[in-house]
């Protein structure tokens, strides 16, 4: 025996949810941080989540952005990993910054993810096209900015996730361009 369904005959489906939060300036609780090994490549990832305590309205939606999730992940590539580099530090850069403005120790021996439970920071969020886990485009929030309660920046990222800092100065001229 059928079942009637009222509106299947223009039914498309389910459409995707846009979780992602507007740009803007929030401010965040963070919970127990959570490192764990990949399980497709050696690679650490790092996921903060938080809860929004503080930040602007949704303009998609009216609505207020306190108590929605953020998830903040950091992957930091292993030395097996085919990509790594010595010397590359941007993975662990951004943990850093995050620690200290978060007020969490991070020293040699690594940090204690419980130490994230509780804090509060003060961040930038920005967009960035990102992935979902079958690889297909998506847009995805990213910390663009951390500050600590002092308004110190300890972290500034462009949409793409590469750092920024003061721009690059033209190089000189070389001598070879003068006239004889």
């Amino acid at each position: 025996m059928k079942v009637k369904v009222p509106g299947a005959e223009s039914s498309t489906g389910v459409k995707p949810v846009d979780f992602t939060l507007p740009k803007g300036d929030y401010v965040l609780e963070f919970a127990v941080a959570t490192p764990k090994e990949s399980a497709n490549s050696p690679c650490m990832v790092h996921t903060f989540p938080a809860v929004v305590i503080d930040g602007p309205e949704d303009e998609k939606t009216g609505k207020t952005t306190q108590g929605r999730k953020y998830f903040h992940r950091i992957i930091q590539l292993l030395p097996e990993h085919d990509s790594y580099r010595d010397g590359d530090t941007r993975a662990a850069d951004e943990i850093k910054d995050l620690c200290d403005a978060a007020g969490v120790d991070l020293d040699e021996d690594g940090y204690d993810p419980e130490d994230f439970a509780g804090k509060r920071v003060k961040v930038t969020l920005g967009l960035r096209q990102g992935k979902d886990q079958n690889g297909e485009a998506r847009m995805e929030n990213t910390i663009r900015q951390v500050k600590d309660d002092e308004g110190h920046v300890h972290l500034f990222l462009s949409d793409d996730g590469r750092p920024t800092g003061p721009a690059k100065k033209a190089s000189p001229k070389s001598s070879s361009s003068k006239r004889r």
